[in-house]
């Protein structure tokens, strides 16, 4: 069995970063641990169950410049497609599961799909659990494809559980090893999500969602975290000399803003309309469209809420 263990983890990664690529890793920020660009491997932090913010960011920037203009006579305009060689190290099999949602929506975008195809997938099957991850009950602890190189924690090492033909050439670090038992993860909570699209339909209009909008400060906070929430803004931004750029901006459902159009009509102006949005969307709408539920099982939403707002374990009391 191929395994690289642990103390040369660092090495690999310097080995990445002197051939050229922009090296993703969790490191230990003032948030937590959470993805970043690395310059050096000992920056990598590699006891941890999940960051903080999923690496989501790096996929799609909050905050990017899609083009530039000039209008000298006949509009000259320059893309910012970013076309640089990464490796992503140690995503979780949940956030993988979320890259692979997030291609069905926005495979045709240009800057995403430039960062997806570039950047290398390394992900690092989890040995714990979260106290509000329930991957398993959403069938997202488990990776059948999305990845360039799947590793396990074999104790001392960590094993290839799987690779990809892009992935081949980084294998060359790794060497025969003897694993010691692997610990297979199990969630402490549970969701049921059998059918779950279809069977939330029924608690569109429980009364409890005033409740739970009573408890919500639509801070964003929980789509901000999320590995899935993919909407945005798009702002022009002339200089008025005849040149100007375009840009986009992360922007959620929980936020009144999002759904205000011209005249000052607000589709869902209370905060029960977004919650009741966000949650069908992960659960309902997106599986319908897509075929799989836009929901990985994280928990983030849930570890983020400022008012501790549990949306999963409130559908299981209204489907009761």
């Amino acid at each position: 069995m191929l395994g690289l263990e642990k103390t040369k983890v660092y090495d690999f990664l310097n080995s990445l970063i002197s051939m050229g690529f922009e090296v993703i890793a969790p490191v230990k920020t003032k948030d937590g641990i959470n993805f970043e660009i690395i310059k050096n491997g000992k920056e990598v932090e590699m006891n941890y169950i999940n960051t903080v913010y999923s690496p989501k960011k790096f996929f799609i920037p909050d905050g990017e410049i899609l083009f530039e203009y000039t209008l000298n006579g006949k509009p000259d305009i320059i893309e910012k497609v970013v076309k640089k060689r990464r490796v992503l190290f140690g995503i979780r099999p949940c956030d993988a599961n979320g890259l692979l949602a997030l291609d069905k929506v926005l495979e045709k975008d240009p800057y995403y799909s430039s960062r997806r195809k570039n950047t290398l997938i390394i992900a690092v099957n989890c040995s714990e659990t979260g106290e509000n991850c329930f991957c398993q009950s959403m069938g997202t602890d488990k990776l059948t494809g999305g990845f360039d190189l799947l590793l396990t924690d074999g104790g001392k090492t960590l094993v290839v559980d799987g690779y990809s033909e892009r992935g081949k050439f980084m294998l060359k670090s790794f060497a025969e090893t003897k694993v010691s038992k692997i610990k297979k993860m199990k969630n402490k909570r549970k969701f049921d999500s059998r059918d779950i699209e279809k069977r939330i339909l029924k608690i569109f209009n429980h009364k409890r969602w005033s409740e739970i909008a009573e408890k919500c400060l639509s801070c964003g906070a929980c789509t901000t975290a999320c590995p899935t929430c993919y909407c945005f803004s798009v702002e022009d931004e002339p200089d008025f000399s005849k040149n100007g750029k375009r840009s986009r901006y992360w922007s959620f459902c929980m936020l009144m803003d999002f759904s205000r159009v011209a005249g000052d009509v607000v589709f869902r102006r209370s905060r029960e309309d977004r919650c009741k949005q966000f949650v069908f969307h992960k659960l309902s709408y997106f599986k319908e469209e897509y075929g799989k539920h836009l929901c990985v099982g994280c928990g983030r939403c849930i570890s983020i809420c400022p008012t501790g707002i549990d949306f999963f374990k409130e559908v299981e009391e209204m489907m009761k």
